[in-house]
């Protein structure tokens, strides 16, 4: 089983970067909630290359505190063993 915090941990290793610890937040409930504004382009690389070789993870979240122009958004991809209210 491909794990998302060691495949993000050794990504990151090999870009010489700091995990961050908004990603590595929910790593004993083997979720993935963060919000999409904090990370910068750079920081995403080892992010998305992690969850595409991940299948351990039950939930995905990626939220946004910005506007769209048609109001306020908040972007979720939820997996089907989690809902909103359980992280």
């Amino acid at each position: 089983m491909r794990q998302f915090y060691l495949c993000y941990d050794d990504l990151c290793k090999l870009q010489s970067m700091m995990p961050l610890a908004a990603v590595m937040a929910h790593q004993k409930r083997n979720k993935l909630h963060l919000s999409g504004d904090r990370l910068t382009y750079d920081e995403w690389v080892p992010v998305l290359h992690a969850l595409s070789l991940d299948n351990s993870l039950c939930c995905v979240s990626v939220h946004s505190t910005c506007s769209a122009k048609t109001g306020n958004s908040v972007y979720a991809l939820v997996g089907n063993q989690c809902n909103a209210n359980s992280l």
